[in-house]
């Protein structure tokens, strides 16, 4: 028997794309035969840590378009095969990453009774990530629920003033996707006068 061996020619994913563990990814091709019908192909969709998790055939126009959201956290190698009916065969390989995001942080805000003399200071610890990556942390802080250009740990006492709710959010990351954030707030108290 001599033949062709089908075309395959794939939209998505790109090659080296990340996702979050539980994030859709679409999954689209298009395949066709010089001697058959592409509806006729034999398709298989096979990850190096999950197995197979496609076989679905292409519709009458060689179309094959599937959402999936349920791969493992991990490195994958996608493997799509194609077989027409004289077992010639054709192999598309590309890879994608499936990142876990990390944990949230415990925080803490410090002084936990703030005056207008005290600068405020938060420290976040305890972010762990499934995938081993270092996490780090940005930092927001809102003045009356207002978002403030400062990204730091603290706010200098002159900053605030009495009556200011003052609110930090910590947002861990794992060098690819930022993980839930964590948040505390204060008040900022009077400070009372000092007699000389």
């Amino acid at each position: 028997t001599v033949g062709t061996a089908p075309e395959i020619t794939l939209n998505s994913p790109s090659n080296g794309a990340v996702y979050q563990t539980g994030e859709n990814i679409t999954f689209s091709a298009l395949v066709t035969d010089d001697d058959e019908l592409s509806s006729q192909l034999s398709i298989s969709w096979v990850s190096n840590i999950d197995g197979e998790f496609s076989a679905l055939p292409s519709d009458s126009n060689g179309n094959i378009s599937f959402t999936l959201n349920n791969l493992s956290a991990g490195s994958h190698l996608i493997t799509l095969t194609v077989t027409d009916d004289t077992s010639l065969t054709t192999i598309n390989a590309f890879n994608l990453l499936v990142n876990t995001a990390p944990t949230a942080p415990s925080i803490i805000l410090s002084p936990s009774v703030a005056q207008t003399i005290d600068n405020l200071l938060v420290t976040a610890t305890g972010s762990t990530d499934a995938d081993g990556d270092s996490v780090t942390y940005t930092y927001q802080w809102l003045q009356n629920g207002a978002l403030t250009s400062n990204a730091t740990i603290s706010i200098l006492a002159s900053q605030t003033t009495k009556g200011d709710l003052w609110t930090t959010r910590v947002t861990p990351n794992d060098g690819t996707h930022d993980g839930p954030y964590a948040e505390a707030s204060l008040l900022i108290e009077n400070t009372a006068p000092v007699i000389s």
